[in-house]
């Protein structure tokens, strides 16, 4: 991947007040997202570091779920990484620019659009082969944020709590 040509993308985006690229927050894109260049694009697929929870809350009229190794991944499943498909309920898988007011389709997000939508004029398919490269890119966060996860449960597991809430109080 181009990172020169990734971060010139981001300092268009990322500006600060006298017109200068904003560095705090090009380098927080760089380090918290994970892009993948295809052809000409580079693309936020997912978060690089996704957030780790270790309060684990349940319905308190329920038995305590308690802080095990299992539970702790359970919970925290919300966070993974999770992959596409070219469909989704009838919608095509569709790149659009990244940024609200960034027009360039280089620097692109995913979204699944219908047919109808015309608020993304600049959106393009997301091809069969895209799709392999983005899918591959998102199994190896899913695989870093497991490995993060049982890190996480070795090094704090003292410090990982369940906690019961008033569902229906």
């Amino acid at each position: 991947m181009n990172k020169e040509e990734l971060t010139k993308h981001l300092e268009n985006v990322w500006r600060m007040k006298n017109g200068q690229p904003n560095p705090k927050m090009v380098d927080h894109c760089l380090t918290s997202t994970k892009y993948i260049q295809i052809g000409d694009k580079f693309v936020n697929v997912c978060s690089l570091k996704p957030s780790i929870t270790k309060t684990l809350w349940y319905d308190d009229e329920r038995e305590d779920c308690g802080t095990s190794f299992e539970t702790f991944c359970w919970y925290n499943r919300h966070d993974m990484p999770r992959t596409f498909e070219l469909t989704y309920r009838c919608d095509r898988l569709y790149f659009i620019p990244n940024y609200y007011g960034y027009d360039n389709i280089n620097l692109c997000s995913l979204t699944y659009l219908d047919d109808f939508d015309k608020k993304f004029e600049n959106k393009q398919e997301v091809t069969e082969a895209d799709l392999i490269l983005i899918n591959q890119a998102i199994e190896e966060a899913k695989a870093d944020y497991e490995k993060r996860l049982t890190n996480y449960f070795k090094r704090y597991g003292d410090k990982i709590r369940s906690a019961g809430y008033w569902v229906n109080r």
